[in-house]
Order: structure tokens, then sequence, then C-alpha cells
């Protein structure tokens, strides 16, 4: 597969997204509706710089999990509707600095990728209230991640994390209050809590020593 076939691949499943939302539109109806596009497991290496004008207008869910996808465009910084992303399995190595400028981006999924390090520039991530990185190659997470207050839930299983967040993550040296019927979001939105209270101890930590 070449670039012109991701570019045409990509196009083609903007546009049959759109023609979808045509059909389901009550005639007669003039609606600002937002797209979900899901381009999942279409072999994609690449996301061309040349794309993010088809969907950077009305693109709200966007799904391209299971591709061999390493880099994103700083243009993609431009869709700025977008809600959710979805870039499970990909050959990412590093966290795509252009989604830390999506303004409404609430949930991002990042998991089973080669990702090593959170930036501290996570930060300007304002809206984010989900943010998987599970099965990466984490091994810390910087302490800003303390003051992202919509940030409910931060999903780190599977990461070679360093012991302290090993044990929070793993649920270890913690009582959990809940019980077996919990679901699977409680648990870790509890553990996401523990995680940056963690953090904020940390720093304060840090700065009680910083100032002697």
């Amino acid at each position: 597969m070449n670039h012109q076939d991701n570019i045409r691949i990509i196009t083609a499943g903007v546009e049959d997204a759109r023609r979808e939302q045509r059909e389901q539109q009550a005639p007669g109806l003039v609606a600002d509706f937002k797209l979900t596009v899901d381009l999942s497991k279409r072999n994609l290496y690449e996301l061309p710089e040349e794309v993010v004008d088809v969907f950077k207008t009305d693109v709200e869910r966007l799904q391209l999990a299971h591709n061999q996808i390493c880099y994103i465009p700083d243009s993609f910084s431009q869709c700025r509707p977008l809600k959710y992303l979805n870039l499970r399995g990909n050959l990412f190595q590093e966290f795509p600095s252009p989604l830390l400028s999506l303004p409404q981006l609430e949930i991002l999924d990042l998991s089973v990728n080669e990702i090593r390090t959170i930036p501290e520039s996570i930060r300007s991530m304002r809206s984010l209230r989900v943010l998987s990185l599970t099965k990466n190659k984490i091994w810390n997470v910087p302490i800003c991640v303390k003051d992202l207050d919509t940030l409910r839930m931060l999903k780190l299983a599977g990461n070679p994390l360093r012991k302290d967040l090993a044990a929070i993550v793993e649920a270890k040296d913690t009582h959990l209050p809940f019980d077996e019927a919990a679901t699977d979001n409680e648990k870790e939105t509890f553990i996401t809590s523990n995680l940056k209270h963690h953090l904020k101890v940390e720093a304060a930590s840090e700065s009680g020593e910083g100032s002697r």
C-alpha cells in the first residue's frame, strides 16, 4: 500500500460516513451533525497531511485502531471538533504532540503502542476525561497529571511502571471500596483518583525538600 492508497481509503471512509448520515437524516431537516468515522483495521501506515482537510470540520469521533500508523501530522491539531480518538494498536513510540492542541478531545485511546513517556505538556488537555495508555512502555507519570481536573480515568495497566505507581495501578497496598460487582470504569476511576493523590503528595514532598 502506498501514500495515495492511504489518502484514497481515508477519504472514502469519511465520504461513506457523510452519505450514511444524509440517508438517516429526516427529509427537510437541516442539522449540523458531527460524524463518526471508523477506519480501524484498514492497514493504514500513515495519516497523510492531505486528508486532514477532509475531516477537520465535522468529524467528532474517529477510529484508527489496529493500523500501522506511527506519526500524526502537525495539521491534525486543526481537527477541533474531535471528542473521541482511538489509536489503539498502532506503532507510536512517542505521544503524538498534535493531540495536545485538540481543545474538545475527551476520550483518547493510545493503548497497545510503544510509547515510553507521558509529556509534561499533557497539562494542556483540559477537556480530557479518559486516557488509555495500557500496554505501552511507560515507566513514570508526570506530576502535572494531578492537575488535570477533568481526567477521570488514566489507564496504565501493562506498563513497566516504577514500583510505587505500579502498586497503585495494580490496586496493591490499596483498600478498594467496592465489591466484585463494581464495573471496570468504577475501578479505573478509583485507581486514577488514588494515583492523582499520590502525585500530589509527591509534589508536596518535593516542594518541601526544595525549600530547605
